[in-house]
Formats: C-alpha cells, sequence, structure tokens
C-alpha cells in the first residue's frame, strides 16, 4: 500500500496511477484537494488487499480492507501510520 500527500494534482487519473504504481493490478482511492492544496492519495495491489470501507474527512483519509484473513486499517493525516487490527 502506498499513500501520497499533496500531490498538487486534481482528478487523478487510472494512466497517472499506473504510471506512479508501474502494473495495471492495483486500486486507489483519493481524497481531492481544496484550492489545489491538500490532495491525499492511497493506492494498493488489487490481487493482494481488498478494500472494505473508506472515511475521508478535511485532511486524512482511512482505508480499512483484508489481506488474507487479517484486517488492515491505514490512514493517511500529516502523519503516515499503518496499524494490523486482529
Amino acid at each position: 500500500m502506498t499513500c501520497l500527500q499533496e500531490t498538487k494534482t486534481q482528478n487523478i487519473s487510472f494512466e497517472k496511477c499506473q504510471a506512479i504504481w508501474g502494473s495495471t493490478e492495483f486500486e486507489w482511492i483519493e481524497n481531492e484537494a481544496m484550492n489545489g492544496a491538500g490532495e491525499i492519495l492511497t493506492m494498493w495491489c488489487s490481487e493482494q488487499f481488498k478494500c472494505e470501507s473508506y472515511i475521508k474527512g478535511q485532511g486524512f483519509l482511512g482505508v480499512c480492507g483484508k489481506r488474507g484473513q487479517r484486517k488492515y486499517i491505514s490512514c493517511s493525516l500529516k502523519h503516515l501510520f499503518t496499524m494490523s487490527v486482529k
């Protein structure tokens, strides 16, 4: 999973994500920028991680899903952290 902050772009396309990821086996969620700043982009391998839900807010993007039998939460804020939830 990859989380990018301050992408300085709006409406990220499949082609832009593919150029970053390097293959077509990915999914992504973005939290659009306000006034050209603050865009958050989270991408993951669609074969290894299945997104079950997400939450967006001003300045953050949280993704919850499964990899195999384990649940994971990834959250992009001003600081990035990832934790495993049993």
